[in-house]
């Protein structure tokens, strides 16, 4: 069930939950009865117009029809052609393209964290990427290289047609510069220097 069913059910419980409250009250205090509120709604001698009330039931009518049809609905997954297959048709989904790129760009020194979105077109795809890097790189150079990455693995490795490549750099991250210690030149203890003295000389 997507969203919106689960919202439309929300409120259609809500609003039974509200009426079986409201009957059980009005059995004790007698304020009103259904029949009379059916038939102003549905008695075309009584005050509201036939129309107004054959076209509020066909809303619900026709609201209940769809939200059937979109409970039995299934998203298909969004998918890219591989136009160098060239005998028959083959395509790949834009969620498998984006991890792909993802999976790639993230070796790539100073890259700290890529996010990547395909939007599919007639003729190829769009790529859109947000990334995170490291701010001691440079920033010019390391976007190339990421866009040509990119633009690597999805045309030359899977083989789509790129039209366009957006890359949006949202955070610049302190980079983990630690400095690693000098081995410590190992010296030899008193005790050892005392018996290389004590040694006699070799004739």
């Amino acid at each position: 069930m997507n969203i919106f069913n689960k919202v439309v059910v929300v409120i259609l419980l809500l609003a039974i939950a509200f009426l079986s409250l409201l009957s059980i009250v009005n059995e004790f205090i007698g304020y009103f009865k259904w029949s009379d509120i059916a038939l102003r709604l549905f008695n075309p001698n009584m005050g509201v117009n036939p129309f107004i009330s054959s076209l509020a039931l066909l809303f619900i009518f026709a609201l209940s029809i769809f939200l059937l049809l979109m409970e039995f609905y299934r998203r298909r997954s969004k998918i890219a052609t591989v136009y160098k297959v060239k005998d028959g048709n083959a395509m790949i989904t834009l969620e498998s393209v984006a991890q792909q790129i993802k999976s790639s760009g993230k070796t790539l020194e100073g890259v700290e964290d890529l996010r990547v979105r395909i939007t599919p077109r007639s003729k190829g795809i769009i790529i859109d990427m947000m990334v995170d890097l490291n701010q001691n790189a440079n920033i010019p150079e390391k976007m190339q290289q990421i866009i040509t990455e990119a633009r690597d693995i999805a045309n030359n490795k899977l083989g789509i047609r790129i039209l366009k490549t957006n890359l949006t750099i949202v955070n610049l991250k302190e980079g983990s510069s630690q400095v690693q210690p000098k081995e410590e030149e190992e010296k030899p203890e008193e005790g050892d220097l005392q018996q290389q003295d004590q040694q006699p000389p070799m004739q």
